[in-house]
């Protein structure tokens, strides 16, 4: 009877937070990698942009320098095509009609000259055009191509990154089930609370996730609190008056570090947009690591204070 009490009820979770903590370090070190790849396609990039509208007003430049080819093109060969024609013909016999076809032959080849030498002028003005921005084409190329590197690199850790953010929650998730699967063992009003597949369902909802998460964490403390004061397992004047504000502070570094960093980041370093322009990339970069840095620390602060509840209520399941 004894060993069935003790495996109905609560459960020692602290493994997983030391799975959680390592895979926070892990996490830290991935982030700080993908943001050194981050700064290195800014600086590609920079360059990129400095140059872009030089390239882009190049360009612009030679396409409409190449336009007017096309229609000395067409009258080049409309008039050999003529010239061609008329020679292909035999001359007439009659003296009169002879004049006129030595006149029109003439006048075509004439034109055909003409037409020969403004096509000339116009591919002369085309490659002088090509040869001058031909360098700026290719420190442009040669930036893209370099940028497109750095951004390779940047995405393979940011999805390393992702991987193991991804596994972080999933730990840190299923740490909240077994507390609130140990609640539900021994509190019978937490038949009204948040059932232990909360845990998890809670940080997939779309919008949902933004508040709801938070709710279980703060129900799990609340509740945990309350049943170790009401079997006077602690004290009440013991129990520290904060929790409710450090798992508000603690929720919100979660929504800057994974939803709000990587906007600003998004925004500041991959799109031409104001942020772009008016912020300092490094500054950003630190403030980016400090935010992360900052959020672990709390969220391993709170996982090993709540780690010295359970313990007391493991140590003392038999008032439960």
């Amino acid at each position: 009877h004894t060993k069935f009490h003790k495996m109905k009820k609560i459960t020692n979770n602290a493994r997983w937070t030391k799975i959680s903590m390592i895979l926070n370090v892990l996490i830290l070190v991935t982030f700080v990698i993908m943001t050194v790849f981050m700064n290195k396609f800014d600086k590609e990039n920079s360059q990129l942009v400095a140059k872009k509208h030089q390239y882009e007003t190049g360009l612009d430049s030679l396409k409409t320098i190449e336009h007017p080819r096309k229609l000395a093109l067409q009258e080049f060969e409309y008039y050999s095509n003529k010239v061609d024609t008329l020679q292909a013909q035999t001359p007439p016999t009659d003296k009169e009609e002879l004049k006129v076809y030595t006149e029109t032959l003439e006048r075509n080849i004439k034109n055909l000259e003409e037409k020969e030498a403004n096509l000339a002028k116009v591919d002369s003005t085309i490659n002088a055009a090509t040869k001058a921005f031909a360098p700026i084409k290719t420190e442009y190329e040669t930036l893209m191509a370099n940028a497109d590197v750095q951004k390779g690199k940047f995405r393979l850790w940011m999805i390393i990154t992702i991987v193991l953010v991804v596994s972080k929650l999933a730990a840190f998730a299923t740490w909240n089930y077994f507390n609130l699967k140990n609640l539900h063992a021994v509190s019978v009003w937490m038949k009204k609370g948040s059932q232990p597949f909360w845990a998890y369902v809670s940080w997939i909802i779309p919008v949902y996730f933004f508040i709801k998460p938070y709710s279980v964490s703060n129900e799990i403390w609340e509740e945990t609190e309350y049943a170790l004061v009401d079997k006077k397992i602690v004290e009440k004047d013991k129990i520290s008056p904060n929790t409710e504000f450090n798992i508000s502070l603690w929720w919100c570094l979660v929504l800057v570090a994974m939803v709000f960093i990587p906007i600003i980041f998004n925004s500041t370093f991959f799109s031409v947009s104001p942020m772009y322009f008016k912020f300092n990339h490094t500054t950003v970069t630190i403030i980016g690591i400090v935010c992360w840095i900052i959020y672990m620390i709390m969220d391993a602060a709170l996982m090993m204070k709540y780690n010295k509840l359970n313990k007391l209520m493991v140590e003392n399941e038999d008032k439960f």
